[in-house]
């Protein structure tokens, strides 16, 4: 147990109690799942107010985090898919794309007063959620809401 000297039991024996190896576990598990390794290790740390677990508790998260981007995507990765949420993609490519590659050539508005049916024609139709409303102010000027 030479590797685990700097760890030290509660009572002042060298070594480390199962406590410590499960909590160590536990951040490497939450790390490895959900690639959020400061914020694990902070949690961790403030949980025991113990700051010498602080060298295992970061290669155990380290290493965990690696091991997870090596083999597979992160749990919330994974959970957008299984809620059917679009993934965004590479934001570094949004700074190089044009809005007009992502948006709908034709629009489909709707007036300030509309009937009920044709609402509900429209919305049935159609694959988005989001329709601007177009109306005139006192003044003459045209005005959009997002509905």
């Amino acid at each position: 147990m030479r590797y685990v000297e700097w760890i030290k039991h509660p009572s002042g024996e060298h070594g480390a109690d199962p406590g410590t190896w499960a909590m160590i576990g536990a951040a490497a598990f939450w790390s490895g799942t959900g690639r959020i390794t400061v914020t694990i290790a902070v949690i961790m740390l403030e949980i025991t107010g113990k700051f010498r677990f602080l060298p295992a508790i970061m290669v155990a998260v380290v290493v965990a985090k690696w091991v997870g981007d090596w083999m597979n995507h992160s749990l919330y990765h994974a959970l957008l898919h299984l809620k059917h949420i679009p993934y965004l993609g590479d934001p570094h490519k949004s700074l190089t794309s044009c809005v007009s590659e992502a948006m709908v050539q034709e629009v489909v508005t709707f007036s300030e007063y509309e009937a009920r049916e044709e609402v509900e024609r429209i919305v049935s139709e159609t694959t988005h959620h989001g329709f601007p409303v177009l109306g005139l102010d006192e003044s003459g000027r045209t005005y959009m809401v997002m509905i």
